[in-house]
């Protein structure tokens, strides 16, 4: 629910269905980034052998993907973090097709959709109490 200078703005149709797909898509950010830090086999042969990078950009995409994924529970970080992870997506999307890794572009991609519907719905947000701060 929003709230302005301690008034309540009523929540708007399908608000707690965001809520619900901040919260599972940042669990899916959240346990790839912390899977990437743990030094689990899979994403080492992954980001060595198939898509030819440093063990170090492993370890950096991990920190970005967990930290990303706990943010999208933070509603005021809810905006940068659903970016970023966008953006982190993309580049994911760009190693895949660089690699022939056809298969994990479609995940990619829907995880990239999910987090840009995040990034609008908390914008939208955003400029619905800015306008009730204004109008109020």
């Amino acid at each position: 629910m929003l709230s302005i200078n301690g008034k309540a703005l009523p929540p708007k149709k399908g608000e707690k269905l965001y809520l619900i797909l901040a919260y599972v898509v940042g669990v899916l950010f959240t346990l790839s980034g912390a899977m990437k830090l743990s030094s689990q086999q899979q994403p080492i042969q992954m980001f060595s052998e198939v898509l030819h990078f440093p063990l170090w950009f492993m370890y950096l995409t991990g920190v970005g993907e967990t930290l990303g994924g706990l943010l999208l529970f933070v509603r005021i970080l809810r905006l940068p973090a659903s970016l970023t992870l966008a953006l982190i997506v993309v580049g994911a999307i760009a190693a895949h097709i660089a690699t022939g890794t056809y298969p994990m572009i479609a995940a990619a991609l829907i995880l990239m959709v999910l987090c840009l519907l995040i990034y609008r719905h908390r914008y939208q947000q955003l400029l619905a109490e800015l306008a009730a701060e204004q109008g109020g």
